[in-house]
């Protein structure tokens, strides 16, 4: 059986893209080669799609998970209508290099925007992998995990996980952190509804806050 090299993670953030990249490459015992696009991407014609090839034979003369985070970054489609002509030449190079790679290690891709790649691209990848936001059931194994070794006064995880539906694992995660901080700066050894119910409303204004800036850079902090 031929393994799958070419892998693409694709869905709505926090929800374990990078995480399972990373546990990828442990249970390989390799590295992960983190490629960071603030560094790639260059202002001057051409300048990204050398950097691409830098990238792919340093892949290809070692042997480690190359990661990309942020895929979209480089993966536009190529009828962006606000591209000069740079975009369609660094996807094209991505294209041909990733269609030339032949390295060891796994190459992974990873998008919270996947309706902004270019069509050519999926079929590039060997398989593309959805992380949905987390549904009620998974949400309530989550939350036994985490808070498993605490105290709970009137507190059901079911109720909870029906009232974090909609949120990624990441703000869940947040959520848990903070009742915590907040019982242990009570002088508490109880998380409450009220402690939980209080970190959700945060975490859910600060996710939205977020999805503003993104949205509209504009928006000052």
């Amino acid at each position: 059986m031929v393994p799958k090299l070419k892998l693409l993670f694709f869905g709505p953030p926090g929800n374990g893209k990078t995480l399972c990249a990373e546990i990828i490459a442990a249970e390989m015992q390799l590295p992960l080669l983190y490629v960071r696009f603030d560094s790639l991407i260059g202002s001057y014609l051409g300048e990204t799609a050398s950097n691409l090839r830098r990238v792919f034979d340093y892949a290809r003369a070692g042997v480690g998970v190359l990661f990309f985070d942020e895929f979209d970054a480089i993966g536009k489609h190529r009828d962006d209508r606000n591209d000069v002509g740079e975009l369609k030449r660094v996807v094209n190079s991505f294209l041909q290099l990733l269609d030339n790679y032949d390295g060891r290690g796994p190459i992974v891709a990873a998008t919270n925007y996947e309706n902004l790649l270019d069509y050519a691209l999926w079929r590039r990848f060997d398989d593309a992998v959805y992380f949905p936001q987390p549904n009620e059931k998974e949400l309530e194994q989550y939350l036994t995990m985490r808070l498993g070794g605490f105290k709970l006064e009137g507190f059901n995880i079911r109720d909870a996980a029906s009232w974090c539906l909609g949120c990624s694992f990441s703000t869940v995660n947040r959520v848990v952190t903070d009742s915590v901080k907040t019982m242990a700066l009570a002088g508490e050894i109880l998380i409450t509804n009220g402690m939980f119910r209080d970190a959700l409303e945060r975490a859910r204004a600060a996710d939205l806050h977020r999805l503003e800036r993104v949205s509209n850079p504009s928006v000052s902090s």
